[in-house]
């Protein structure tokens, strides 16, 4: 006998489970069932819906399915090309963006007064070692960290140096330069010839220090005068001498080294006539210290 495979939505009948199961997919798919059962048959019929695998839209049979992706493939990486270069594009135009903002920051230094008080019409002024007067430039607070770091390990005289040389207010006081921790030599700032001219390295940071301490003395004092900073810190105020010397002398090598771009910029423009430097009315008195106080005179190389 022959087996009869009848469809359960019409009642049409079939000579094989296939044949059945192709009728059901296309004649009754509107009633939701693709899943052909009858006795210990089971077949589960593939349903006819196919979706790109690129922009998941969806077509009727496999070959519509397969024409469209070969195209859609090639816009896709069309588009994806597309947003590459309209990102480089951008990169581009924020670099150039950030290259006239620098050049506008550049020009303006070089014309108008940059509210340090030292840069004004392309003319400025460089306190020489020992003239400057960094204890007007420090907040009380930054006064009271200097005297007492020293409970800390850290040592005040470099401390001191630090805010001289790093403190965004003090551009006027960048007077050393150190492009390489191996020379011997440095250069500083002479504001006779208005130049920055070679001298020798270890000397010239024994001669910081020397100015530095000084400052730390005087901050003491000041600091004690104030009844209420005297209250609270009493003889924390007191300054102390230094644990290692040979440490805080390289460590205030390495800031200074560490500053080398501000100042190379700096000697840069006043070496090309971009910037002129003029002498302050009381540059010759500030600088000067009697001669038991004076550090040893700088070696020029």
């Amino acid at each position: 006998m022959v087996n009869e495979y009848k469809c359960k939505h019409c009642e049409k009948i079939y000579a094989s489970i296939a044949s059945r199961s192709n009728h059901i997919r296309i004649k009754h798919k509107h009633n939701g069932d693709h899943l052909d059962v009858t006795g210990d048959h089971l077949m589960l019929t593939k349903n006819t819906q196919e979706n790109c695998s690129i922009c998941n839209k969806i077509f009727a049979n496999r070959h519509s399915r397969w024409r469209h992706e070969k195209k859609c493939k090639i816009e896709k990486e069309k588009k994806e090309n597309e947003n590459k270069e309209i990102i480089e594009i951008k990169k581009q135009l924020k670099e150039q963006s950030k290259m006239i903002e620098e050049l506008i920051k550049k020009g303006n230094n070089k014309i108008t007064n940059n509210n340090n008080g030292i840069i004004n019409n392309n003319h400025i002024h460089i306190n020489a070692l020992g003239s400057e007067n960094i204890l007007n430039k420090l907040s009380l607070q930054e006064q009271i960290n200097i005297a007492t770091c020293h409970m800390f390990n850290e040592s005040p005289h470099v401390e001191m140096v630090r805010l001289t040389y790093t403190k965004e207010n003090c551009l006027e006081n960048q007077n050393t330069l150190i492009t390489n921790l191996q020379n011997k030599s440095c250069q500083v700032f002479n504001n006779k010839t208005g130049k920055f001219e070679a001298t020798n390295k270890s000397q010239h940071i024994d001669n910081i220090i020397h100015y530095r301490k000084k400052d730390v003395l005087e901050l003491s004092e000041t600091l004690k005068n104030n009844k209420k900073v005297y209250k609270k810190y009493g003889k924390k105020l007191d300054p102390v001498e230094p644990i290692d010397p040979a440490k805080d002398k390289e460590e205030i090598t390495y800031i200074i080294y560490n500053n080398r771009d501000k100042v190379k910029e700096l000697k840069k423009q006043l070496d090309n006539g971009e910037l002129e430097y003029i002498e302050d009315d009381e540059s010759e008195d500030d600088g000067e210290d009697d001669e038991e106080d004076s550090p040893a005179q700088n070696i020029v190389l």
